[in-house]
């Protein structure tokens, strides 16, 4: 009897917190809870404005679709649920009008449209207009492939087997849809410059291989090759989350990851549209999803995976030489029967610079949110020792980086750089603030041109007061940093 007691109170403090490796996670006291159904997709964005990440999530075999917005305490109001009469079979947010606030584009699988909602950046959502495309819509993608500074969107139609680019005008509106041949059934698109001539080119996970379009820059593309490889469908159809690029080596190259059956495949990208051999990693059975960030503050890149039928989760901690150090798998508390995770991403949920993991549940519709606890820093030298604070947002990010500032009245100018993990800066902004931006608090800088990755984004400061007022720094060192992600 002594041992079952003591067996229940370790995998309850298990269940609580657990640290290992470099890795510490404890679930979060808050998560949205949806009606029972099967996860077949999930977008994260701020839909209502408060500065906190909203969901939007979708239950195989039925016509809804829901909305859990953030009251910015850390907590979630009761779900918001819109119906849709065409099966819808995935949701992808980004600002299709211009107007700051978040969008919602649904793919509706049986009418071979997608379907715009326009957001009010106060949570509501209301239908603007739809947009032909292929054959069975599955997965989409929000970037902006011209370079125009306006979003577009990129298709993958699963029985056409072609993929649709629609070029937005910036309005709340898209071009028709060009289509572009690649493999069969295509179920996921990826977004990144794969031969460095600082334009976006795409990479399509199809049955049996994965297209490489090269992008022109102006929202045109033509194939550069077939790789003989396969990123399978995640095993509850979540098809826009089985494949990442990211430059996980950082030889400057981006590279592939994705899905196998029961494993994580990485493919070695040479800069040049061609790839290596995969390596392949045994994660648990049937991985269902992928993301990506540096959950042990260490500065190198990581990846997380959910196993569908293991009822757990794999992370492969990085040693950025394109290998793994170790790999460690942890159970996942969930508030039905059958919780099976069909759905992972990361994000920094509380704004603490961390990233955490969410997971979305088969069978009851659960989101459990796991917080990270590593209190490990990567030697970032911060001289924040005034009130000033700021936050990124989302982190990680996609298109924009938004940075909340607790304090700019006193400031005149902000230079923003983003610095790589070798160190170099690969952007670097200054902006001269307003007395709109002084007011709002909030700045952005666009990001969508670079990879995927760890970066520190660095600000310096200029005005009547100083970011860091102890006087014993000079100003060159007068400064704040925060590390993100970029995960297109």
């Amino acid at each position: 009897m002594r041992k079952i007691i003591l067996f229940l109170l370790v995998l309850f403090m298990f269940k609580k917190q657990f640290s290992q490796n470099g890795l510490c996670f404890t679930p979060a006291s808050y998560g949205p809870l949806n009606n029972l159904g099967l996860t077949y997709s999930l977008c994260k964005a701020d839909f209502n404005s408060d500065g906190q990440l909203d969901f939007v999530s979708l239950w195989l075999q039925q016509h809804v679709y829901y909305l859990n917005l953030s009251n910015g305490s850390n907590a979630y109001f009761p779900t918001i649920t819109f119906t849709s009469n065409p099966k819808v079979s995935f949701v992808e947010s980004g600002d299709f009008n211009s107007d700051g606030k978040f969008d919602l584009v649904l793919a509706q699988y049986n009418m071979n449209q997608v379907e715009l909602l326009i957001g009010d950046g106060a949570g509501g959502l209301i239908s603007l207009n739809t947009f032909s495309v292929g054959t069975n819509p599955i997965a989409i993608l929000a970037k902006d492939f011209n370079a125009d500074g306006k979003t577009d969107l990129a298709v993958c139609n699963q029985n056409s087997n072609n993929l649709s680019i629609l070029i937005g005008n910036g309005l709340g509106g898209f071009l028709p849809a060009v289509n572009y041949i690649v493999g069969v059934n295509p179920h996921a698109v990826v977004a990144g410059d794969f031969n460095n001539d600082g334009k976006l080119d795409l990479s399509v996970a199809n049955n049996g291989s994965v297209s490489i379009l090269k992008g022109n820059g102006n929202g045109t593309f033509v194939l550069a090759n077939t790789i003989n490889s396969t990123f399978l469908f995640g095993y509850t159809n979540a098809g826009g989350d089985v494949m990442k690029a990211i430059d996980y080596n950082n030889d400057g190259k981006l590279d592939l990851v994705g899905v196998g059956n029961d494993s994580l495949h990485v493919i070695k990208g040479n800069g040049n549209f061609s790839f290596n051999l995969p390596t392949i990693y045994y994660a648990g059975l049937t991985v269902s999803a992928i993301d990506f960030g540096d959950f042990n503050s260490d500065g190198k890149m990581d990846f997380v995976t959910a196993n569908y039928f293991s009822y757990n989760y794999t992370i492969f901690l990085g040693n950025q030489l394109g290998t793994f150090t170790t790999t460690n798998t942890y159970t996942i508390s969930y508030n039905c029967f059958s919780g099976r995770p069909s759905f992972v991403t990361t994000t920094d949920m509380n704004n603490d610079g961390k990233k955490d993991i969410i997971f979305g549940h088969d069978n009851c519709g659960d989101i459990t949110i796991l917080l990270n606890c590593n209190t490990v820093d990567v030697g970032i030298k911060n001289y924040n020792k005034s009130n000033i604070l700021f936050e990124l947002f989302p982190n990680p990010a996609n298109d924009i980086l938004n940075i909340g500032l607790s304090d700019t009245e006193a400031l005149e100018t902000l230079t923003i750089q983003v610095i790589n993990s070798f160190g170099q800066i690969v952007k670097e902004e200054v902006l001269h603030l307003a007395q709109k931006i002084k007011n709002e608090k909030t700045a952005f800088i666009k990001i969508d041109d670079l990879p995927n990755g760890v970066y520190i984004l660095k600000l310096s400061s200029r005005g009547t007061r100083d970011l860091n007022p102890d006087s014993s720094y000079r100003r060159n060192d007068n400064y704040l940093t925060k590390r993100f992600v970029i995960s297109q």
